[in-house]
C-alpha cells in the first residue's frame, strides 16, 4: 500500500509539471487533456488503472464538451424547438409526442381504466392486469416478451391509479419500431390463460403485505374510502378476500368494456411525431363499449386501523376542488389557489434532513406542542370530478392527538385571520417551482400529457399555466381556504389508537377552544350582527308573506306547499325578496330584533292566512344543506 502511494505521489507530481508546460487557455485545454491521459495510461500499472479510470473520464467528458461548445460557436446551429404535437387517427385514437432530440425515446399508452371503475364483483382486478401486463399475448408468450424487451435493452412497466393504467416503454430510438408492435399486443391483443392467470394471483398476496407495510400510502387508501366510499374510495390494491378468485373471463370482460377507443391515448417523448403516428397506425382498440361509469361523490366518514403499532400516522382532509367542472361544493377554477394554500401550509422539508419547523405553518404548529420526532405535510388530490385537501401526520402515539389537534388549529385560524401576502407570494413561487422542475423530467411530462388528452382533449402550455399561478391573489386564496375548510371532514389512522382523538372529538375539543368555530364547521350565520338594512327588510318581508299567504322559509323547509291566488305573481316575484326572507329568517334570533318584531310575529302566527306557521323562532344557524335545501 506504501508502494501505491508513492506511486500516485509521483503521478501528481508529474500532472503538475505537464499543466505548468501549457498556458491555461481555452483553446488548448482539449490538447492538454490529451497529453495527461497519455501519460497517465503510459505510467500506471494495472492496480492504479482502476483508480485512474474517473479521473480519466472527467477529463475526456470535459474535452467532448469544450468540442462541442466550439462546434456550436463556429457553426452557430442550434438544436430546433418543437411544440408538442397531437394527431388524431381514423379510428379516434389520440397520439401525442414531444420532440426533445435525447437519445432515449419513452412511449407510453395511458387508458382510462382504473380502479375507480371497479364494481363489488371484480375489486382489484386492475391490480390484476398490471401484475399481468408481462404476460403473454395471442401473438406472443411471455418468454418472447421478455426476451425480446431484453435483447433490445429496452425499460418497460405498468402502472396503475385511481383513474388511469399506464404502459411505459422507455428504448433507444433505433429499437422503438420493434417494440411497439409489442406493447399492441398487450394492450389489445391479451391472452388471459387460465394457468397464468392463477400463477400470478400469488403475485397479489405479495403485493398486498408490501403494500400493507407502507402506513402512509395505507393511510391514503382508507382517507380515500372514508371520503369517497366507492368511485375515487375503492382502493389500487386488491382486497384479500378476492385474491385467488379471479378469472380469465372477469379480466377479458374489463378489458372489453375499458380498453376502448375512446378512453385510450399514445403519449411519446423524444420520438419524430410523423414516425410515432405511423407506428400507432397498426393500434387497433376495441371499439366503444359505452358502458356507463358512476360520479364520484364525496360523503366523508373515518376509519380506524389499530393494528398496536407505536408509531402512528393519521390523515384528516375535507372536499377539494377537482379538474374538470366541479364538485358540489367547488368549481374547477379554485384548484390553482387550492394548490398554492397546500404549499402554504407546508408540504413536507425541502432542505434534505431539515426538521421542517421553520417556513410550514403545519410544521411549526406540531413543533409547538412536541419535542418528539414527527412528520407532517399538507395533502392534496385532485381528480376528474373529485378531490380531498387536507394534512397527514405521523408521530408516536403519545403525542400524535397533540398534533392533530395542532394542525387542525392552524387550519381552522385560516378562517379567521387568513393568510398574509407575503406567504401566498412564497407559496406561488415553490408552486412555480415544483411545475417547472417536473417539467424537466421526462417520465412526469409523458405520464402528464397522457391524462391531459384523455381528461382535457389537448395539452397545457406550461408558460401559460405560470402566468395563471401569477394571476392569483391573496383574496382568492383566502376565499378558496374558507371554503375548503368548512367543508365536511375525512379521517383516517393507523397504529395504536390507544390515544389518537376520534374525528368527533378532536372537532369539539377545537370549537371549544376556538370560540365554536372551526374547520369542518358546515353550520354558518349570515349576519352574524343586526344592521340596519336588515331591520329594514324584515317588515318588509312579513308584509309580503302576509300579502301572498306565504309560509315562513322557516316552515318552507318542512312544508313546501303554497296555496294562494297569487301564486304566479309570488313566484315571478320571489327572486326579488330572497334577501328579505332570509333577513326574517336569520334576524329574528337576535335578541335585540327578537324583542323589536315579537309583537308581529306572534300576531302573524295565529293569524289565519298563515295555516303552515307552526315552528318557533329559535334557530340562530342552519346548515349548508339545509340551507341549499331551501333553495333548490
Amino acid at each position: 500500500m506504501e508502494h501505491l502511494d508513492f506511486r500516485f505521489s509521483f503521478l501528481h507530481q508529474l500532472l503538475i509539471r505537464e499543466v505548468s508546460k501549457v498556458k491555461p487557455s481555452f483553446e488548448t485545454f482539449p490538447d492538454l487533456a490529451k497529453n495527461v491521459t497519455s501519460l497517465l495510461q503510459r505510467m500506471a500499472s494495472k492496480v492504479c488503472r482502476g483508480f485512474l479510470r474517473p479521473l480519466k473520464g472527467r477529463l475526456m467528458g470535459t474535452q467532448a464538451a469544450a468540442a462541442a461548445r466550439k462546434d456550436t460557436r463556429e457553426t452557430g446551429m442550434l438544436l430546433p424547438y418543437y411544440d408538442p404535437m397531437i394527431t388524431k387517427l381514423p379510428n379516434g385514437l389520440l397520439v401525442a409526442s414531444l420532440e426533445n432530440f435525447a437519445p432515449i425515446s419513452r412511449i407510453a399508452v395511458v387508458v382510462n381504466a382504473g380502479s375507480r371503475f371497479e364494481t363489488g364483483d371484480n375489486l382489484g382486478v386492475t391490480h390484476m392486469l398490471r401484475v399481468f401486463a408481462g404476460m403473454g399475448t395471442k401473438d406472443s408468450t411471455a418468454f418472447g416478451l421478455t426476451r425480446t424487451m431484453q435483447q433490445s435493452g429496452a425499460n418497460y412497466t405498468c402502472s396503475a391509479n385511481r383513474e388511469f393504467m399506464t404502459y411505459q416503454v422507455d428504448c433507444i430510438r433505433d429499437e422503438l419500431d420493434g417494440l411497439i408492435p409489442l406493447i399492441n399486443n398487450v394492450i389489445n391483443k391479451p391472452a388471459f390463460k387460465p394457468w397464468e392467470v392463477s400463477d400470478l394471483q400469488k403475485q397479489l398476496a405479495l403485493d398486498r403485505a408490501l403494500f400493507q407495510s407502507q402506513y402512509p400510502v395505507c393511510v391514503s387508501e382508507l382517507l380515500h374510502e372514508a371520503a369517497f366510499r366507492t368511485t375515487l374510495g375503492i382502493s389500487v390494491c386488491a382486497p384479500q378476500h378476492m385474491i385467488g378468485h379471479y378469472t380469465p373471463e372477469m379480466l377479458e370482460e374489463y378489458v372489453q368494456n375499458f380498453y376502448t377507443v375512446d378512453r385510450m391515448a399514445i403519449v411519446g417523448v423524444g420520438v419524430d411525431h410523423d414516425h410515432l403516428v405511423g407506428l400507432c397506425s397498426s393500434f387497433k382498440p376495441n371499439p366503444s363499449s359505452g358502458i356507463s361509469t358512476q360520479k364520484a361523490k364525496y360523503a366523508g366518514g373515518e376509519i380506524r386501523v389499530n393494528n398496536g403499532n407505536g408509531l402512528v400516522t393519521a390523515a384528516l382532509a375535507t372536499e377539494g376542488p377537482c379538474i374538470n367542472g366541479r364538485t358540489k361544493r367547488l368549481p374547477s377554477k379554485d384548484l390553482l389557489p387550492a394548490c398554492i394554500l397546500q404549499m402554504a401550509m407546508g408540504t413536507g422539508p425541502f432542505i434534505k434532513y431539515s426538521n421542517n419547523t421553520e417556513v410550514s405553518r403545519l410544521g411549526k404548529a406540531a413543533a409547538s406542542v412536541t419535542s418528539s420526532p414527527f412528520g407532517i405535510s399538507c395533502i392534496s388530490g385532485a381528480y376528474s370530478d373529485g378531490g380531498i385537501f387536507g394534512f397527514s401526520a405521523t408521530t408516536n402515539k403519545d403525542d400524535i392527538g397533540k398534533v392533530l389537534k395542532a394542525a387542525f388549529q392552524e387550519f381552522a385560524q385560516i378562517t379567521k385571520i387568513g393568510i398574509k401576502p407575503e406567504e401566498i407570494n412564497r407559496a406561488k413561487n415553490q408552486l412555480k417551482a415544483a411545475v417547472l422542475m417536473q417539467a424537466e423530467h421526462t417520465d412526469m411530462i409523458l405520464e402528464d400529457m397522457g391524462q391531459q388528452l384523455l381528461m382535457a382533449g389537448g395539452l397545457a402550455d406550461v408558460d401559460a399555466f405560470i402566468d395563471q399561478i401569477d394571476m392569483i391573489t391573496a383574496e382568492d386564496v383566502n376565499l378558496v381556504a374558507k371554503k375548503i375548510i368548512n367543508g365536511k371532514p375525512s379521517m383516517a389512522a393507523i397504529g395504536d389508537l390507544s390515544k389518537t382523538p376520534y374525528l368527533d372529538e378532536l372537532y369539539k375539543a377545537v370549537c371549544e377552544e376556538g370560540g365554536g368555530h372551526c374547520w369542518g364547521d358546515k353550520t354558518f350565520d349570515l349576519f352574524p350582527t343586526p344592521t340596519p338594512v336588515l331591520i329594514v327588510l324584515t317588515p318588509f318581508s312579513c308584509l309580503l308573506c302576509s300579502f301572498f299567504s306565504l309560509p315562513f322559509p322557516i316552515s318552507g323547509l318542512l312544508s313546501p306547499s303554497i296555496s294562494s291566488p297569487h301564486t304566479p305573481l309570488f313566484l315571478f316575484l320571489f327572486p326579488f325578496f330572497i334577501p328579505s326572507s332570509f333577513s326574517l329568517l336569520l334576524c329574528l334570533p337576535h335578541c335585540s330584533l327578537s324583542l323589536l318584531f315579537l309583537p308581529l310575529s306572534l300576531l302573524l302566527l295565529f293569524f289565519p292566512s298563515f295555516p303552515h306557521l307552526t315552528m318557533p323562532f329559535t334557530f340562530s344557524h342552519y346548515t349548508q344543506g339545509e340551507l341549499e335545501k331551501f333553495l333548490a
